[in-house]
């Protein structure tokens, strides 16, 4: 019977140590918050709560940025763009001579290989050699790319240049020759070219476009009524060619201004973006210098946000009866600041003016049963982190 007994309260005594172990689990891992609310039971004492002295927060928000009445519109300022398209001779290929003759049983040709590496921005591809004539016969022919561009006798030592326009591929081949004698079968038709060159103008174009960034602020874009561009450009109007315009990807103008002479364009608020803005400029010819360059935002008239909060009321006749007092609390982004403006409690208008990063105001004799209003107008510029109105013992 002793060992059954022993063995029984062993048992016992192991079952109260899993439970125990499990209720230590459980605390651990529940939400913190109820673990909070489980221990704050075990420690009343007297089985009652206690609110007095409780401070109650009846409205929070935050404001942010507020910008000062008078402020019609915003200007920024773009540096000076310079754009051009240039053309640059360029020798594609030299060959310092080259012979090619025909007899009966003899064909001498000559090949010459060249590249064009853009084709859209090569133009005016032409040939030129010297040759003399006084020991030249047939005809010299020229192939470029299996077609034709050339098959003339040549009776002079200097002949207009040859275009090689209409069948230039990126990988080309020049192929020389000379007709046959025919039925004088005894002769060799021959010429000796010197000075071989293949010659282009190539187009420049890492000049062509300029852009130019500047950031718009939350304030600007909400309140942003009308968008105006302005610049001047500077060129020759005889050799200019389109100038193109974009702000963020909309074009605004495409066409050949007055040289000299002030362009005004206008451009909707809904193109503006929050943050950084770009304005793009593109010539398809010539030269330009951008100057005076100006993004004009026109702003609507503000409207600053009101704050709405209610008092039941009990808690208006706590206020009336001096048990209560209700306060404003306003938290500024930064310290050492100037902060100018008002506070507006249902009409009524206290003026602030400090450097500190809060300020309190008690508004109880302002406030009534039921919804109530508040408003804040800056006179300079104010980042307002916090708002609150507490209602306190």
């Amino acid at each position: 019977m002793r060992k059954k007994s022993q063995a029984s309260g062993a048992s016992a005594a192991t079952l109260v140590a899993i439970i125990a172990g499990l209720i230590v689990l459980y605390v651990l891992f529940i939400p913190p918050s109820e673990r909070e609310a489980i221990l704050e039971d075990g420690d009343d004492s007297n089985g009652d709560s206690d609110d007095d002295g409780e401070n109650i927060s009846i409205l929070l928000e935050t404001p942010g940025r507020l910008e000062p009445q008078g402020i019609d519109q915003v200007e920024h300022n773009i540096p000076s763009m310079n754009l051009r398209i240039q053309e640059e001779a360029s020798v594609l290929k030299t060959r310092e001579n080259l012979d090619v003759r025909r007899a009966l049983f003899r064909d001498e040709k000559e090949n010459v290989s060249f590249q064009i590496s853009n084709l859209e921005d090569t133009e005016d591809v032409l040939l030129s050699f010297t040759v003399d004539s006084k020991q030249g016969s047939g005809n010299l022919m020229i192939n470029l790319n299996g077609q034709e561009v050339y098959d003339n006798e040549i009776a002079a030592t200097n002949i207009p240049p040859i275009s090689l326009e209409g069948y230039l591929q990126e990988n080309n081949d020049l192929e020389f020759s000379v007709s046959s004698p025919g039925a004088l079968f005894w002769r060799t038709n021959k010429y000796a070219l010197e000075d071989v060159k293949i010659t282009a103008n190539i187009i420049q174009r890492e000049a062509q476009e300029s852009r130019s960034t500047f950031i718009v602020k939350e304030f600007e874009k909400d309140n942003a009524e009308r968008v105006k561009i302005k610049f001047v450009p500077l060129c020759e109007q005889e050799i200019v060619k389109k100038l193109n315009v974009w702000l963020n990807n909309y074009q605004l103008y495409s066409a050949v201004p007055e040289c000299r002479l002030s362009v005004n364009l206008e451009a909707s608020p809904d193109y503006l973006v929050e943050g950084e803005n770009t304005l793009r400029f593109k010539t398809e010819g010539g030269y330009y210098t951008i100057e005076q360059i100006r993004v004009l935002t026109d702003l609507k008239e503000i409207e600053y946000p009101i704050y709405y909060f209610q008092l039941d009321s009990d808690e208006y006749s706590d206020i009336a009866d001096k048990e209560k007092d209700i306060w404003i609390k306003i938290r500024f982004a930064e310290a050492d600041s100037e902060k100018e403006g008002k506070v507006i409690i249902n009409g009524n208008k206290q003026h602030i003016m400090q450097e500190e990063i809060s300020y309190t105001l008690d508004i109880s004799e302002f406030v009534e049963q039921g919804n109530n209003a508040v408003k804040i107008e800056p006179e300079e510029t104010m980042d307002i982190a916090q708002l609150e109105v507490v209602l306190e013992e």
